[in-house]
């Protein structure tokens, strides 16, 4: 079963994956206890979905937004091509521009936005049960150019609400951290 998110909740479900983010960036290990408390701290006592916060976070790993080369039909598909799983129109909010220099020039690079909402990026969301075993085929693949993050995806048939797995400049976050109970999202 997939998670989705109320539009209500957009802005705290944000601010949790800037706190999960910002944990990221200063490779310092964090605990879903944190990211509830930063939350509530911001938002207080009334969202509800922080009661489903491991939930959200483990289903994103069955989830791969493309906003480039990873789609049906694009330059590097096959790399999806054997996962069993479906595709969905969506977009992320972010700035998107092509790489200028190192293994990747030419490709379309993002930096997710994850506050002031303005520019819209389409693509496709990837959503696989299996996606989780081919982490470490696509990261090898991605390179250092380009880290997993996390996102929000908005499903432009549904207009569901989604945490999904984004690959994004590595500027974004530096070298992730391990969590035991969420390892894959963090690797």
């Amino acid at each position: 079963m997939s998670h989705t998110i109320p539009a209500t909740d957009v802005a705290s479900v944000n601010y949790a994956l800037k706190i999960i983010h910002d944990a990221r960036y200063n490779r310092r290990k964090l605990y879903c206890n944190e990211v509830r408390l930063g939350v509530v701290q911001k938002y207080g006592s009334n969202v509800h979905w922080l009661s489903d916060l491991e939930r959200f976070l483990s289903d994103a790993e069955t989830k791969l937004f493309s906003y480039g080369s990873l789609q049906p039909g694009a330059q590097n598909a096959h790399m999806l091509e054997g996962i069993a799983g479906q595709w969905m129109a969506g977009f992320v909010y972010g700035e998107l521009s092509i790489q200028q220099t190192g293994p990747a020039k030419g490709f379309y690079t993002l930096k997710p936005d994850y506050t002031k909402l303005k520019e819209k990026v389409y693509g496709k969301m990837f959503v696989a049960p299996g996606l989780s075993e081919h982490w470490k085929t696509l990261d090898d693949f991605e390179g250092r150019d380009y880290k997993r993050l996390l996102t929000l995806v908005y499903n432009m048939a549904s207009e569901e609400i989604h945490i999904a797995t984004i690959y994004a400049m590595s500027g974004i976050m530096h070298k992730a951290f391990g969590n035991a109970r969420l390892g894959n999202l963090y690797s």
